[in-house]
């Protein structure tokens, strides 16, 4: 028996990137590899910030309707991605992200990307006391089917891509049983171009909560 809840995103951007603008560009999974992935490209007036607390630099993408956007943090030198995540998880990290952005000139590169992961989530729920339900002796799921019914495994897979025209992502759980501005006239222009691994982040504008998080070390691998 399967049993299944998924989440599942899809938002365009509020500004499309121009397909004609995509071409290849270098990428460092490590500082010792360098690979050529396709990397898109935009000159625009978007919110970003070069963020001391954070330590790293980072744009926000709005999708289509302002509800949602995307946050993609570069980490700065000397910083890995496994730090600046652990400091986004702190109670500050978002935060520090509303506060300390401003709408400015990015010139963006951004390597396109498809984001997979699976974890086993039944250690994790027998920690926090959900046990008799992994028994084949104790397991009491009458309320559901009145066969002896036990959860052998629970798996969660999520999945983040991006592109041209937008972002998705897709989350689920089973148990088995277009950036709207135009390019501001102004003297100073930030260059992004994330050459390097990153974090992505999907966000809640209105709530201010992150619905789905990923990092991205090879953008050439799916």
């Amino acid at each position: 028996m399967l049993l299944a809840n998924a989440i599942y995103f899809k938002g365009i951007w509020a500004t499309p990137f121009k397909m004609e603008d995509t071409e290849d560009g270098i990428f460092h999974p490590s500082p010792s590899e360098t690979i050529m992935v396709p990397t898109m490209h935009h000159l625009s007036y978007m919110k970003a910030a070069e963020d001391p607390y954070l330590s790293c630099k980072w744009v926000e993408l709005p999708f289509d309707g302002k509800q949602f956007s995307m946050i993609l943090m570069l980490p700065g030198n000397g910083l890995d991605t496994n730090t600046l995540a652990e400091r986004m998880s702190s109670s500050n990290g978002l935060h520090s992200i509303f506060k300390n952005g401003r709408r400015r000139n990015v010139r963006l590169g951004l390597p396109k990307f498809k984001l997979s992961s699976e974890m086993k989530l039944g250690p994790a729920l027998m920690k926090l006391g959900v046990q008799d339900v992994f028994s084949e002796r104790d397991s009491d799921l009458r309320g559901i089917s009145n066969m002896p019914l036990f959860v052998s495994h629970a798996l969660h897979k999520s999945e983040i891509s991006i592109d041209e025209r937008g972002g998705s992502a897709a989350s689920a759980t089973a148990v088995v049983m277009k950036m709207r501005s135009a390019f501001a006239p102004a003297m100073d222009v930030m260059d992004v171009i994330f050459n390097r691994p990153f974090l992505v982040y999907i966000i809640d504008i209105v709530n201010k909560v992150p619905l789905f998080a990923g990092r991205v070390s090879d953008p050439s691998k799916t």
